[in-house]
């Protein structure tokens, strides 16, 4: 299970937990695995207002979670949007061919190897990877809808895959609000009728290199509290869970 999913979870069912901060600074990933951080969130914002907060980038799958939220703050300079599928698949076959090298292939079906990057694609795994493709843009660009209350036509009109700037996606309803982290937390407050500054709860799967280290030794490297505790930059190495950070806003007591 993504460790973003029990987070929720764990955040919905804290009755101590008001308001719940979504901290995306990603670029995307799969469909599937933001489609269903997406659909959670749409649960848990019927219990709680859920707030997503973007970074340097919140784009293609990171918005597709954004979406969701109650409400969306981003900076100014934020890349997001990007709403849009994309398949990749590379052909060596020429680069093979050059140095005799072959392929030998044995498959259970016409299908089955449909992709491979060591020879040209058919047209009619072409047509094939294209309408898988569209089917899963059209579901993206109907939770999109669905959840900012949006036309769908108005959506598709801005899903060319096209990537805009915090202040752009205002404009086109994209996002609710422009502001930094402090902004956001003050809007889950707000949202969560929390009056001041909320004490915070936060939700972070600790990458599993660090995880590695042990416990004995982590009490020795004081930066490891401070990775896990105020994520910042270390969010956009390319470790487990990188990019999204779930923080839950506590009234204090």
């Amino acid at each position: 299970m993504l460790p973003v999913l029990e987070h929720l979870r764990d955040a919905e069912k804290d009755d101590s937990v008001k308001a719940i901060l979504l901290w995306i600074d990603s670029p995307g990933g799969a469909a599937a695995a933001s489609q269903a951080v997406y659909a959670r969130v749409m649960e848990v914002r019927q219990k709680k207002p859920v707030v997503a907060g973007m970074g340097d980038i919140a784009a293609s799958g990171g918005y597709y979670i954004a979406s969701a939220a109650t409400k969306i703050i981003a900076g100014p300079a934020t890349e997001t949007g990007s709403i849009g599928v994309i398949f990749h698949s590379m052909n060596v076959a020429g680069l093979m061919g050059k140095y005799g090298v072959q392929e030998n292939v044995i498959k259970s079906g016409l299908f089955k190897d449909m992709g491979s990057p060591y020879r040209q694609m058919t047209p009619q795994e072409q047509g094939l990877l294209h309408d898988m493709i569209m089917d899963i843009y059209d579901q993206f660009v109907t939770d999109v809808a669905s959840a900012r209350n949006m036309p769908k036509a108005t959506v598709q009109g801005l899903a060319d895959g096209r990537v805009w700037t915090g202040r752009q996606a205002l404009k086109l309803g994209l996002i609710d609000q422009l502001g930094n982290r402090d902004d956001a937390v003050k809007l889950a407050a707000q949202l969560g009728k929390i009056n001041g500054w909320p004490a915070m709860k936060t939700y972070s799967e600790m990458p599993s290199w660090l995880k590695a280290l042990g416990a004995n030794s982590a009490a020795r490297m004081p930066w490891y509290t401070a990775v896990l505790e105020n994520p910042g930059p270390w969010l956009t190495l390319p470790v487990p869970a990188a990019g999204l950070m779930t923080q839950a806003g506590m009234a204090k007591p």
